[in-house]
Order: C-alpha cells, then sequence, then structure tokens
C-alpha cells in the first residue's frame, strides 16, 4: 500500500471505531507513545488501550491527513470531534509520527491536544 492509501484506511477504520480494522494496522510488537510516555508495549495493550479510549465516548469523527513519507517513517495530522459518554464534546488535534514494517505500524508516536466545545 502507498502512504496515502494507508493513512486513509487508518482513518476509516478509526472513523468507523472498527477495533479489527484498527489493531490489522499494527505490528505485534509494537511500541506506542502518547504525549511522549509509552502507552502499550505490544499488541495487546494497545487494544487494551483503544478498547479504554472507546469505552469514553459515543460518538467519534476523525479526519487524517499524510504530511510526509520517507521510506517506512510517515507523518500524520489529525483533527477528531467526539462526544463524551457523559455527553460533553470535545475537539482535538495532534501529530503522528509512524514508523512501519512491511506497511504496518512498528512505532507510533502521537502528540494531541484536546478542546472541550
Amino acid at each position: 500500500m502507498n502512504p496515502t492509501a494507508i493513512v486513509a484506511h487508518a482513518e476509516a477504520v478509526h472513523a468507523a471505531m472498527d477495533m479489527s480494522g484498527i489493531m490489522d494496522l499494527f505490528e505485534e510488537d509494537v511500541i506506542f507513545y502518547w504525549n511522549g510516555k509509552v502507552a502499550a508495549r505490544n499488541k495487546a495493550e494497545l487494544q487494551q488501550w483503544y478498547e479504554g479510549f472507546f469505552a469514553t465516548i459515543r460518538a467519534f469523527e476523525i479526519t487524517k491527513t499524510l504530511r510526509s513519507a520517507a521510506g517506512d517513517i510517515l507523518t500524520v495530522e489529525w483533527r477528531s470531534k467526539k462526544t463524551y459518554a457523559a455527553g460533553n464534546l470535545a475537539e482535538q488535534f495532534g501529530m503522528e509520527i509512524w514508523f512501519l514494517r512491511c506497511g504496518r505500524l512498528r512505532e507510533w508516536r502521537a502528540q494531541a491536544t484536546e478542546y472541550p466545545l
């Protein structure tokens, strides 16, 4: 898959909150950093992170935009809107660095800022 297609696919599975599709994006030994801290050290831990995230929201919209690609390294910008289970709304803006192996993320570094709406 080319970088644009990989990002478009990632956007689609996240927007659908498709856990199986999301997990297919990652290698088994993925390392995930959220705002500079290790949040998951493998695919099983990452799935737990996503399950916790999706449990807190009832509606979710996201757009992901490829900003650069150099070999197996992609940078991606995203913008999301979500409705939390409690009913409050938020908008989030973020940047990601994806380190790929065979088209799947082996390391994912994400930074984000969230604002209430």
